[in-house]
């Protein structure tokens, strides 16, 4: 991740800004203090976590296929009924 001091970002703003569009991920510094950070648009909240570290991937995946279906006795219209209730 690059940082850029705000006066760069203040006086070069059309090219820093051509930057995180181009994909790159600027921190945007004061006094050597990361005040913000810029990110490309298309970049969801989980791509942005597993760059900066705040998340990792997981290691395995759960075989969802392999749970089997279970009919309930009760219709699911008086299970969701009874969960209301609750409120």
């Amino acid at each position: 991740m690059e940082k850029v001091p705000i006066r760069e970002l203040r006086n070069q703003s059309s090219k820093v800004l051509a930057r995180v569009v181009a994909g790159e991920i600027i921190q945007v510094t004061s006094n050597g203090v990361v005040q913000a950070v810029l990110v490309p648009p298309e970049m969801t909240p989980i791509e942005r976590g597993l760059i900066n570290g705040a998340m990792t991937p997981a290691k395995t995946t759960a075989p969802v296929s392999g749970i089997p279906r279970v009919k309930s006795p009760t219709p699911l219209a008086t299970i969701i009924d009874d969960l209301k209730g609750d409120r």
